[in-house]
């Protein structure tokens, strides 16, 4: 039986233990995800469902943590691939659920959580995968394909947190003085961030203003719905994997702009206020605008250098 097919019979079997429509995703992406990483096809199947294959994806998971996992995820996810396995071995596909014999306790316990991602983008690998993805976007004409572009540039040119890329507004959006508004920061503080540097305007523009007419917020699905985070994880995933060969989580994009940030000379407190780490009343922030522009203007003199070759 192909890998396809397993899937489908899997979650036919789900449906059929009156699980909840969420539990049964969760079994789902969690076994995507595993097979996706560990690149399982028809041909390797059993070999990737083995103890040794089985270990070193969890471990990754436990010491990569591009995603921000919490340790009793971790344990949740190697529950749900065990289940998926005694599918397999009830289906006569694999002989053992080598899960069993793993000390899950043990495995989760020896390594401690990375919060913050260590896979930060230098800005050499900024500049070149910006104009990699400019021209992606220039020759594309799907809108979902753009505007996962828009969303990883916005995330790497403004600091911004998934959960607040995703309720921006067409009306949040100042072309004229070139800024976001409006921005609700974790804490409940409202800010705005310029959008100035080109890599980002330009094609942030040229998305709204051909795919989002009267739609309320920027980035929609296919069905014209606000889109959810973990769409923009997704998205962040894909691009990385695509153009640089690993996944990366969007706070890794966020982490690589306050470092730019650093090095191009802002302070700390720009940082922070930057990135909206403090509950900052309205009349301090908006007396650091101009202040944090400018450090931000030297990012943006960074990043369009070729543009006044």
């Amino acid at each position: 039986m192909s890998v396809e097919n397993l899937l489908i019979q899997y979650k036919k079997f789900l449906n059929s233990k009156s699980f909840s429509v969420e539990t049964v995703k969760t079994y789902f992406d969690d076994i995507n995800h595993y097979i996706k990483m560990n690149k399982i096809h028809d041909s390797n199947l059993k070999v990737m469902f083995q103890e040794d294959s089985l270990v070193k994806y969890f471990e990754d998971l436990l010491t990569l943590n591009v995603d921000n996992y919490k340790k009793s995820t971790v344990v949740k996810k190697i529950s749900s691939i065990s289940k998926f396995l005694d599918f397999l071995k009830r289906e006569k596909v694999i002989e053992k659920n080598y899960i069993k014999d793993i000390n899950r306790k043990e495995l989760v316990g020896k390594y401690k959580l990375q919060k913050t991602p260590t896979n930060y983008l230098d800005q050499k690998k900024i500049y070149t995968l910006t104009k990699t993805l400019l021209t992606e976007f220039d020759k594309s004409k799907d809108m979902i394909k753009r505007r996962n572009i828009v969303i990883f540039l916005l995330l790497i040119f403004s600091g911004l947190r998934a959960s607040e890329i995703i309720n921006i507004k067409v009306n949040d959006i100042d072309f004229i003085n070139k800024e976001i508004k409006n921005i609700k920061r974790k804490g409940g503080n409202i800010t705005s961030i310029p959008i100035d540097n080109n890599y980002l305007f330009n094609p942030l523009k040229s998305y709204i203003e051909t795919f989002i007419d009267n739609y309320s917020y920027i980035f929609i699905t296919k069905q014209y719905k606000k889109i959810s985070r973990q769409i923009v994880y997704k998205a962040v995933s894909n691009i990385s994997m695509k153009y640089l060969g690993y996944g990366i989580h969007p706070h890794s994009l966020r982490h690589s702009f306050a470092t730019a940030l650093i090095v191009n000379g802002a302070t700390t407190a720009q940082v922070q206020t930057m990135l909206g780490h403090k509950n900052i009343v309205s009349t301090e922030i908006y007396e650091h605008v101009n202040q944090i522009k400018k450090k931000y203007n030297l990012i943006k003199d960074f990043y369009n250098k070729d543009e006044a070759n």
